[in-house]
């Protein structure tokens, strides 16, 4: 099953993940604020758990990816940073060599582009780039946004390679 239209209900990464691994809006589990609860042990209301234990219910490996096929030349960050805690194991493995053909399964890969700090190849000409139209035309948010388009790119790359893995595993 693939999601071709899939959007966000929060404009960074961490509270992101709450409201997928949740499947409820971070300001209604309280996981609103980017990394707010890193310290504090604050954990979800009673009841609620992430899509990896229902999916485990159902009979799927979940997997966070960390570890991949060397020659791929990608490597996941295994992101957990949710916002809160949760006292039981979420992923059932973090290495694509766990995932088979004909099991079901749910892999989650993290990755860093489009995170600061930009260290993509340099793609984007900040001269003839398009500025989202809220920003000042300025030469160090031209600088500032091609380098976002380098990553964005980079990012569009490696999914595909990851997808294209998938593919030759015999997985997608």
């Amino acid at each position: 099953m693939r999601f071709n239209r899939m959007f966000t209900t929060a404009p960074v990464c961490s509270a992101s993940r709450s409201a997928f691994m949740t499947g409820m809006y971070q300001t209604t589990i309280g996981a609103h604020n980017h990394r707010s609860h890193r310290d504090d042990g604050y954990k979800v209301p009673a009841g609620v758990r992430p899509i990896t234990d229902w999916l485990r219910d159902a009979g799927y490996l979940t997997a966070n990816i960390r570890v991949f096929p060397t020659a791929l030349g990608v490597r996941g960050s295994g992101k957990t940073d949710w916002n809160f805690t949760y006292p039981a194991q979420p992923f059932d493995s973090d290495k694509w060599t766990d995932l088979k053909a004909k099991q079901p399964f749910m892999a989650q890969v993290n990755f860093q582009e489009t995170h600061r700090a930009f260290k993509s190849p340099k793609r984007a000409d900040p001269a003839k780039i398009a500025l989202p139209p809220i920003y000042p035309d300025h030469p160090v948010t031209r600088e500032d946004w091609a380098a976002y388009l380098d990553d964005a790119s980079e990012l569009d790359r490696k999914i595909g390679l990851v997808l294209r893995q998938l593919e030759e595993d015999g997985l997608a």
